[in-house]
């Protein structure tokens, strides 16, 4: 049998689960020696993909741990400072590329603060949020 109809038997016996390197090792106890990276070319040849048996746990833990949309798509509001909402752009003058974030009062909507910075990263909505309370 030629190994790419191997391949594909392993793979479809182990529910697409193996990978190239399960599959060498398969291979590799019926005395067929080949690499994992040559199964690898085999199963992306016949285009197949292993499905992680973990996958969906790991989504599942996501969704737990996923932040709250405490809102709701729903952006009004009674009081001013009641919600805010937090939002960056980026844009380039001069060949270096500038971050912008604000801080907005859904009921009044207009910026709280604001921060621009020549670096993306949390600390700059962080110092923002901080800038912001403070006043």
């Amino acid at each position: 049998m030629p190994l790419m109809l191997k391949v594909q038997q392993i793979f479809d016996d182990s529910k697409q689960r193996y990978g190239g390197e399960k599959i060498r090792v398969i291979l590799a106890e019926s005395s067929i020696q080949t690499s994992a990276k040559r199964i690898s070319s085999i199963m992306q040849e016949l285009g197949l993909k292993s499905i992680r048996t973990n996958a969906k746990k790991d989504y599942k833990k996501q969704q737990k741990n996923a932040e709250q949309n405490l809102l709701n798509q729903q952006f009004s509001t009674d009081r001013p400072n009641q919600v805010w909402g937090d939002d960056f752009t980026y844009f380039r003058i001069n060949g270096n590329w500038l971050y912008f974030c604000m801080i907005l009062d859904l009921y009044f909507r207009k910026i709280v603060d604001y921060q621009v910075s020549q670096n993306l990263s949390t600390n700059l909505v962080t110092v923002t949020f901080r800038r912001a309370f403070k006043d």
